[in-house]
C-alpha cells in the first residue's frame, strides 16, 4: 500500500515536504475510497507521522488543514473506528481566515449535537485553541461553554466529554468557580465504593467498576500534573485518600476470568500509584508525613503487583525523616539499575521529584543517586533512556548533562547502523 509506505518515509523528509504530505493526507480524507475501514490505519499513520515531522514553530501553517479534516461522523453519519483526528497542539497566533472561522463554528456545533467519540474528537481539536490566550473570540468561548454545559447550566454533574475531567478547567465555562468545585467533589470527595467495587468478582471485561476507578485516579493525576490546572486535594482530603488507597490490595480470583482480572487490577494499581505520587502525597502537610505513613506507602509499593508508579511518592517523606531518605535512596538506586523499563522510568521520575525538593542540594542520598544515574547513562544502556535524558537536562551537573548527550548520539548511531541489518524502522523523528 503506497500510503503506508509514504507514512514510513515521511519521518525522513524536511519540514516543508512533511507539510505537503500532511496536506495530501487531508485531500485523501475527502476521497470516498480512502474511507474504507481497511485503509484507515494507513491514513492514520500518514497523518500522525507527517505531523510529528513538522517542528512546533511551523505547525500553525497546517492548522487550517487539520481543522478541516473531516470528523468520523461527518464522513458516514456515525462514529467510525480508527479514523484519524489530527490535533495541532501549538496553533500559534490566529490568522485572519474565513476557513478557520467557519470550521471553529462547525466544531462547536458538533460538540453541541454529538455524543461519545464524536464530541471527544471535536473537543480535542478545540482544546489547544482554548489553551492559547485570545485565540478564540469571546463569542466562540461562550458558545463552546454552552455547547458543553448547556444553555442553562446547573453544574450538578460533569458533562460527558470523552476527556479526562480536568479538561473542563481548560475548556471555557460561564462559571469557573462552580466547575472547579464540582471537579474537586468528583475527584477528591468521591465515594469509597469506587475503589471497594473493584474487588467484586470480574464478570465481564472490560470491568465497568475497574474502569470507573481508573478514570477517577487518572483524573486525579492529570488534574494535579497539568500545568494549566494544578488541582491538588486539600491536606485533609489527601490524608483520607492516602489511607484509603494505600490500604487497597487486589483480591485473588479463580476461574476463567482470573488472568483478565489480574491484568485489570495491575493497571488499576499503576493508576493508584500515579495518583499517590503526583497528587495525593505532595498535598500532605509535613505533619502528616509520618514514619508510619511512609511504612504504609512502602508496603503498598512492595506488596502490590503494578504499584511501581508509587515509588516517586516515597521521596516526599524525605523532608521530614532522615531514615526514610536513606531507605528511599536504596530503593531508587535498585530500580535505576533494573532491567524493566517501567521500573527504571519511575525511578527516574522519583529522582526528578527529589531534585525539586528544597533539601536536594545538600542531600548526600541525592548526590549518590545522581552518581548512579551518571554511571548508567555513561554505560550506554538505553532502557528508559528518555527519562534519564530528561533528568540530565534538568540537573545542573555538567557531567550528567554531558553523559546524557553523549549517550543520545551513541543511540542515534546505533539505530543508523542496526537499521540496515535488522529492518528496524524509525517511526518518529529524533528531535535532535
Amino acid at each position: 500500500m503506497l500510503v503506508e509506505i509514504l507514512a514510513r518515509l515521511v519521518v525522513r523528509v524536511p519540514p516543508s515536504q512533511a507539510k505537503e504530505i500532511f496536506a495530501l493526507a487531508g485531500s485523501l480524507a475527502d476521497r470516498s475510497e480512502m474511507r474504507h475501514i481497511w485503509l484507515r490505519k494507513a491514513l492514520d499513520s500518514l497523518v500522525d507521522n507527517s505531523l510529528a515531522s513538522i517542528p512546533e514553530s511551523e505547525l500553525p501553517d497546517v492548522l487550517p488543514i487539520a481543522l478541516k479534516f473531516p470528523l468520523a461522523h461527518e464522513i458516514e453519519g456515525r462514529d467510525g473506528p480508527e479514523w484519524p483526528n489530527p490535533v495541532i497542539k501549538y496553533p500559534g497566533e490566529r490568522p485572519l481566515s474565513s476557513v478557520i472561522d467557519e470550521r471553529i463554528a462547525q466544531l462547536i456545533e458538533a460538540v453541541r449535537a454529538a455524543r461519545d467519540s464524536s464530541r471527544r474528537d471535536s473537543l480535542l481539536r478545540l482544546l489547544p485553541l482554548c489553551r492559547k490566550s485570545n485565540f478564540l473570540t469571546e463569542a466562540e468561548r461562550n458558545n463552546l461553554a454552552d455547547a458543553i454545559w448547556g444553555d442553562v447550566p446547573e453544574y450538578a454533574v460533569l458533562p460527558e466529554t470523552g476527556l479526562l475531567p480536568h479538561a473542563l478547567l481548560i475548556l471555557p465555562t460561564r462559571d469557573p468557580g462552580q466547575v472547579e468545585a464540582l471537579l474537586r467533589s468528583r475527584l477528591y470527595d468521591h465515594n469509597p465504593e469506587v475503589l471497594d467495587n473493584t474487588q467484586k468478582e470480574l464478570r465481564i471485561y472490560p470491568s465497568p467498576e475497574v474502569n470507573l476507578a481508573i478514570s477517577v485516579y487518572e483524573g486525579i493525576t492529570n488534574a494535579a500534573e497539568e500545568q494549566a490546572t494544578q488541582l491538588f486535594p486539600t491536606a485533609e482530603q489527601a490524608v483520607r485518600l492516602f489511607e484509603q488507597l494505600t490500604s487497597w490490595r487486589p483480591v485473588s480470583e479463580q476461574g476463567g476470568m482470573a488472568d483478565v482480572a489480574v491484568r485489570a487490577r495491575r493497571e488499576l494499581a499503576k493508576c493508584i500509584g500515579r495518583a499517590l505520587s503526583f497528587a495525593i502525597v505532595p498535598a500532605l502537610s509535613n505533619e502528616d508525613k509520618t514514619a508510619s505513613r511512609w511504612e504504609q506507602l512502602l508496603s503498598f509499593y512492595s506488596d502490590v503487583d503494578g504499584a511501581r508508579a508509587a515509588l516517586p511518592a516515597l521521596v516526599h517523606f524525605n523532608v521530614t525523616d532522615a531514615l526514610s531518605a536513606k531507605a528511599t535512596e536504596k530503593m531508587i538506586a535498585s530500580a535505576l539499575r533494573g532491567r524493566d523499563s517501567t521500573q527504571v522510568s519511575y525511578a527516574a521520575v522519583a529522582l526528578r521529584k527529589w531534585m525539586d525538593l528544597t533539601n536536594s542540594d545538600t542531600s548526600p542520598e541525592f548526590a549518590k543517586l545522581t552518581s548512579v544515574a551518571i554511571g548508567i547513562i555513561e554505560s550506554g544502556r538505553t532502557i528508559a533512556l528518555h527519562q534519564l535524558l530528561w533528568l540530565g537536562a534538568r540537573q545542573a551537573s555538567c557531567r550528567l548533562t554531558h553523559a546524557a548527550r553523549g549517550c543520545l548520539f551513541a543511540l542515534i548511531d546505533a539505530i543508523s547502523t542496526t537499521e540496515s541489518r535488522s529492518g528496524l524502522s524509525v517511526t518518529a523523528p529524533t528531535g535532535v
